[in-house]
Formats: structure tokens, C-alpha cells, sequence
């Protein structure tokens, strides 16, 4: 009957295969497309936008490119490239961190200070 070769392909992942052939994914990653959870390893036009799950960040932050989109707007300053007019600094995650030099959050070095303090994302994750 349909509604079982529908169930079961869904459950083996076969419908996800068929539906984005072009998009680059292992059968054990299939459950991860269209699971409400944007990735950037899936958030492009061959895997639809990861089964429609990025649309809404792609569309709220069109120019934004980094690779745990969901940190964007988390309450947690993560610097770097979240940090940037692109992403909204990380969707205002940024907008109460003191630090006179924000372009040092997330740089891959601890500052210390002013940038070790939770507003600003304990250095963007650097301490």
C-alpha cells in the first residue's frame, strides 16, 4: 500500500535521497534534513536549504556565513564572524559587551578584562 512505501521511506532516509539527489549527504545524515535545526553543512539550494530548516535564518540574515548558524541570537556573544553587521552582531548577542575593540571577540587569542566577561562572550569563546 502507498502509506507504507511513504512511511518506510521516510524512516530509511530513501525520501530525503530522492527528493534532494543533488544535495551531498550520507544516508546516516539524512534524519538531520528538515529536522527543525538549521545546519550550515546542509543550508544550500542542493539540499534545500537543510529541507526548509535555514529558511528563516536565511532570510532574517541573507549575507550572514557561519557555520553553526544557531548561535545567532542564543543570549551568548560569540564574536568573530557572528560578530559582524551581517549577522546582526550574532543577533544582538553583542549590543552589551563593553570591550572597546569588538573585532578582538572571537579572534582566536584571550584578552582578558573587559572582553572575559559573560556580556561579551568570554572573549567570544577565546578564554
Amino acid at each position: 500500500n502507498i502509506w507504507t512505501f511513504i512511511v518506510i521511506n521516510q524512516f530509511t532516509g530513501q525520501y530525503i535521497v530522492e527528493k534532494y539527489p543533488l544535495c551531498n549527504i550520507g544516508i546516516e545524515d539524512v534524519k538531520n534534513i528538515g529536522d527543525g535545526y538549521c545546519s550550515s553543512d546542509w543550508n544550500n539550494v542542493d539540499c534545500g536549504f537543510d529541507g526548509g530548516d535555514c529558511n528563516a535564518f536565511n532570510k532574517a540574515h541573507p549575507l550572514c556565513k557561519v557555520e553553526f548558524p544557531e548561535k545567532i541570537g542564543d543570549d551568548k556573544c560569540d564574536g568573530g564572524l557572528y560578530n559582524t553587521t551581517f549577522c546582526d552582531f550574532d543577533g544582538g548577542d553583542c549590543e552589551s559587551c563593553q570591550a572597546r575593540n569588538l573585532r578582538w571577540l572571537g579572534d582566536g587569542w584571550c584578552d582578558g578584562g573587559i572582553y572575559n566577561t559573560e556580556e561579551c562572550g568570554f572573549d567570544g569563546g577565546d578564554c
